[in-house]
């Protein structure tokens, strides 16, 4: 069918020069294999000698609707090659007036499409219309704000992590790192993970991480502890076919790789984020491992007290589904998680939808966060400022010369009341923190029984713990060459978030 399509194009259009001929005709070779970057290469030189060129018109808007940089210059191409009459391109001319939420026109435009290639995507696109239509016409008391150029670049940044009382943000950005960056066969750079500080009302201009966490591969943030002292990171793998998490940590100023995380968490898939519980025993984590229901699927893992890890446990049918999910996130209380999953229920493209932990394995109904949060196009990676209750998360805009930018906003019916102890072990002669046994006893809310949690301490000593309403326990903390350390903890009435500084001085075991 390819060559009997071009043979007859050929023949009627002579202004073709041999060299042009040939380009048109390696530049269909390479769209039927979607390497699009390369259409764009063959066809850009073509195109404005050959503007009612229907084919040329498609093959180009195609290879830009799927090139990320490019996206939001693929409509000119895509409206003018429907009107001069090839009906391929209608799909995604609808799908382009889906994202700038005109979804009269688009869903008019859905109906039209005579593809029957493309029926079963066409049926899923609709679904999501009637329900981004239901979103935007009911929206939440919302105001989104992009973070704007001291954040964002002309490039992809995405993955906002934010430190607890809001005052560091990490992130991803495909922006140049140097002048030897290179891109990559879809004409973008490497990932690399820059920050920033809170000055006032304003975040500074943001830097690359300083130390050896960039490097020549994909870096990426996944998620980061109370204290801002440890990152999980993703890094590509060296055959470039897969990924893994590892740990980072900050000493003084500077972020050092360290140790990639068991089997039970880095499969021969791609991990693409993970959450920690406030005691960071808990992993919850998107990969597309075997035997899941389908794309990108959610797993918990969970580290015991001897450091051993469980085996991943699936989350089940309620949160995961055939579609993917990803970007995972909790809040503070352990129980309420977020994620990005383009399911039915989406608005298009990645949506953030939240769910409340019943029990272990046992998960509330998701609900979509709703317009304006929520868009037409990807929205993901929410991440949540304990201390504000401000929400960070990425969104990708057509009329944008970045592919995503970083917005913030504040999360609808946010109110987690809590408080926490910032404690810090200020014994300096222990050489490695994280060898201490630290567990709360905490008194579990309307039940019999006691919830024991163990915990992480930070490279310099310090950990939070975070209490709800009703909570109460006994902090329990043993170092070799110590005395028994135990306090009583309880949750303090009032509303908000309220804050202690708790500094403990361990004392030497008697001789």
């Amino acid at each position: 069918m390819l060559l009997a399509f071009g043979f007859a194009y050929a023949q009627e259009n002579t202004a073709f020069s041999k060299e042009e001929q040939r380009n048109v005709e390696d530049a269909r070779e390479f769209f039927e294999l979607e390497d699009y970057a390369v259409v764009k290469e063959l066809l850009s030189p073509l195109i404005l000698m050959n503007a009612d060129n229907p084919e040329l018109q498609y093959m180009l808007g195609v290879a830009l609707f799927h090139l990320p940089n490019d996206h939001h210059k693929s409509f000119s191409y895509l409206e003018k090659a429907l009107n001069l009459g090839n009906e391929k391109a209608r799909y995604y001319y609808a799908s382009v007036l889906f994202e700038k939420e005109n979804i009269k026109e688009a869903k008019r435009q859905f109906l039209l499409v005579k593809d029957s290639a493309q029926g079963e995507r066409v049926q899923r696109q609709l679904a999501y219309m009637a329900v981004a239509d239901s979103l935007i016409n009911n929206p939440q008391t919302v105001v989104l704000q992009n973070l704007g150029s001291s954040i964002n670049s002309s490039f992809s940044e995405h993955t906002p992590l934010i430190s607890w009382d809001d005052s560091l943000l990490f992130f991803t950005s495909r922006r140049p790192i140097d002048a030897s960056s290179v891109t990559d066969f879809e004409e973008q750079y490497d990932e690399n993970i820059y920050f920033s500080m809170r000055s006032g009302n304003q975040w500074q201009k943001a830097i690359p991480l300083p130390g050896n966490v960039n490097d020549i591969l994909n870096e990426a943030t996944v998620s980061l502890s109370p204290e801002a002292d440890q990152m999980l990171v993703f890094q590509t793998t060296r055959d470039l076919q897969s990924s893994d998490l590892y740990w980072a940590n900050r000493k003084d100023d500077n972020w050092k790789l360290g140790s990639k995380l068991p089997k039970s968490i880095n499969s021969s898939g791609i991990e693409t984020g993970a959450a920690l519980n406030s005691n960071q025993n808990t992993f919850i984590i998107s990969s597309n491992r075997e035997g899941g229901y389908g794309g990108f699927d959610l797993y918990r893992v969970v580290q015991f007290g001897n450091g051993e890890f469980s085996e991943p446990v699936n989350l089940g049918p309620t949160i995961n589904t055939e579609w993917d999910e990803q970007a995972p996130f909790l809040l503070p209380d352990d129980r309420t998680l977020y994620f990005a999953s383009n399911r039915k229920g989406s608005m298009g493209g990645l949506d953030i939808f939240s769910t409340k932990k019943l029990d272990a394995n046992l998960w509330t109904e998701p609900i979509n966060l709703g317009y304006p949060i929520n868009s037409t196009q990807n929205d993901a990676h929410l991440s949540v400022s304990w201390k504000t209750g401000q929400a960070y998360f990425t969104r990708n805009k057509t009329e944008t010369p970045g592919d995503y930018d970083i917005y913030t906003a504040n999360l609808p019916g946010f109110n987690v009341p809590a408080t926490i102890f910032k404690i810090q072990i200020l014994n300096s002669d222990i050489l490695n923190y994280n060898a201490l046994s630290v567990i709360f006893a905490k008194e579990e809310v309307n039940k019999e029984g006691v919830i024991i949690a163990n915990y992480r301490v930070g490279a310099k000593g310090a950990f939070l713990v975070a209490l709800l309403p009703g909570e109460s326990g006994v902090l329990r903390i043993e170092a070799d060459g110590f005395q028994l350390f135990e306090k009583s903890l309880s949750f303090e009435q009032g509303s908000g978030i309220k804050e202690f500084a708790l500094p403990i001085n361990l004392t030497p075991a008697a001789k």
